[in-house]
């Protein structure tokens, strides 16, 4: 009995040993807490965070960490932690652009001094947004060290109007984008080529695909200032109607060339972020056609193409076409009707520019209205408007209110009367007597009449007169001479141009002139000589 107390008393105090033991077993516990399961490849690190406690009777352990990854490359620094602690350490996975596509798997590991470890797993996809372009450039390597020094944007604006900023741009805005490619090593990079692109991050695709820009040689510290122009429009790679608002947008550069020392390849790559303003509601007017310069008394016609530039259909849309300028008078208006969204139609204005207005440049404004009879607007309040220049020059003065034009009616062949009527309107307010006349013509004739030397014309009046020209007989080619208006001080002068055919007299030679009738009257002198020499031969033989 006693044999058996004590083997159970034995038993008792082994299993409350082993109990306190275990209660007082140091415990190392590694948990994650902020671990990515994938990371972009240009980053070229991730970090993860992880809570490690420690609960033992060793305080100020040290604490260490080992892998084992994939890819190799991860570190967590070592640390202390206390009896009872917790906190949080941080580790870092480095990878390459060769990993695209591939995961990063393996366990973190933590150790103490005294033995104590805990592990915890991990997997991270390495992936990328880049186009295929942009990865195949960082594959490649960059051993020459080039560099995308700068890309800047400049918003050129539509032909009239620019809505956009630096790096925001509306449809049909026309863009440049200056860059400068330098080489930061100690070699010469010869044929560098130097690509841009526009690549859409929402769709992963581009919007306009990469286009060379230069093929150059760059020496070593030396750089290369390079500059493209391109326009969001209905030509590029993504249709205008696949575009979305927002800043999912980069522009894209890289250069890819060969060491000169020992032709290994390399290539820089860099981007920008741009936005593409696509409003709900948005009319604008592109592809604005107008003459530069008009005169006074000419009717103008002004083209251009309404363009819905943005995602909703418009119904009864409209444009107006005026002038706030004191003398050009225009104020037009013209209904377009329905637009559906990212289509356009033609529209067109025609007006007469006034007789008698100052010469100058005139502003000629449009507006576009939406079913409510409101101005179209972006979402920064900018009104669909914009102002046209005009310059008005000519034409506008007294002397410039006629107008003067001829024709050949008879005659035009060298030796015979020539008669050239002229058509002359006077375009002015008022009636005016103007003294006709023709002068210029004396290397090819020999006297010039009219049949009217002194016209009146009311306003808006014309009168022909015929003038005829007494055609000298060696004229010929293409000859000219002037038609002189006079009234009071103002004179009006017209040239005029007409062609004389060669005359078509004996052997056809009413077209020669000076020595060449020295040649022709020696040619047949010869014949005839010629001639009675064959006569006379002739004669003798038959004695």
């Amino acid at each position: 009995m006693d044999s058996k107390r004590l083997g159970l008393f034995v038993l008792g105090a082994f299993a409350f040993l082993l109990v306190m033991s275990l209660a007082n077993a140091a415990v190392l516990t590694l948990t994650p807490v902020d671990v990515p399961s994938s990371a972009d490849y240009m980053a070229g690190t991730v970090t993860g965070t992880y809570n490690l406690t420690y609960t033992g009777t060793v305080n100020n352990s040290v604490v260490t960490f080992s892998d084992t990854s994939t890819f190799g490359g991860v570190d967590i620094p070592s640390t202390i932690i206390s009896q009872g602690e917790s906190q949080i350490v941080t580790a870092t996975f480095s990878f390459t652009p060769d990993h695209v596509g591939s995961t990063m798997a393996g366990t973190v590991t933590a150790h103490t001094t005294s033995a104590d470890s805990n592990n915890a797993p991990f997997s991270i996809s390495i992936t990328s947004q880049d186009p295929q372009e942009i990865l195949s450039c960082a594959q490649t390597g960059n051993p020459a060290d080039l560099e995308i020094r700068r890309i800047d944007f400049t918003n050129n604006g539509m032909q009239y109007v620019t809505f956009g900023k630096s790096s925001t741009w509306y449809p049909f805005e026309n863009i440049t984008a200056d860059i400068q490619v330098r080489n930061n090593g100690n070699e010469r990079v010869n044929d560098i080529d130097t690509y841009w692109g526009l690549w859409d991050t929402q769709n992963n695709q581009w919007v306009i695909e990469p286009d060379d820009i230069k093929t150059f040689n760059l020496n070593d510290g030396k750089t290369q200032d390079l500059s493209v122009d391109f326009k969001i429009d209905d030509r590029m790679d993504e249709d205008l109607s696949d575009l979305s608002d927002g800043n999912h947008y980069v522009f894209y550069v890289y250069a890819m060339g060969d060491r000169s020392n020992d032709s290994v390849s390399t290539c820089a790559s860099d981007y920008k972020d741009a936005s593409i303003s696509i409003e709900s509601d948005f009319v604008i007017l592109n592809n604005i056609k107008i003459p530069d310069t008009v005169q006074c008394g000419q009717t103008v016609d002004v083209t251009a193409d309404a363009w819905n530039i943005g995602d909703n259909d418009q119904d009864d849309v409209s444009v107006r076409l005026f002038s706030l300028d004191t003398g050009l008078n225009v104020s037009q208006s013209t209904n377009i009707g329905t637009i559906d969204a990212f289509d356009r139609k033609p529209i067109s204005f025609s007006f007469t520019v006034p007789q008698g207005i100052d010469e100058k440049i005139y502003r000629l404004e449009t507006q576009v209205y939406d079913d409510s009879g409101d101005v179209f607007q972006n979402s920064d309040d900018e009104n669909s408007e914009l102002v046209i220049p005009l310059q008005v020059s000519g034409g506008c003065t007294s002397a410039g209110q006629i107008s003067v034009a001829a024709s050949i009616v008879s005659g035009g062949q060298a030796g015979k009367p020539l008669q050239v009527v002229s058509t002359i309107t006077n375009n002015g307010n008022s009636q005016k007597t103007y003294a006709v006349s023709a002068t210029g013509y004396s290397l090819w004739a020999s006297s010039a009449s009219a049949d009217q030397g002194q016209i009146t014309l009311a306003s808006g009046q014309s009168a022909q007169v015929v003038f005829t020209f007494d055609v000298n007989g060696d004229a010929q080619g293409l000859q000219t001479f002037t038609i002189n208006l006079i009234s009071g001080s103002d004179v009006v002068t017209q040239p005029v141009s007409v062609t004389i055919q060669p005359g078509a007299g004996f052997l056809g030679l009413n077209g020669l002139s000076g020595n060449s009738w020295i040649w022709v009257i020696a040619g047949l002198n010869l014949i005839l000589v010629i001639v009675i020499i064959i006569v006379a031969v002739r004669v003798s033989r038959r004695k």
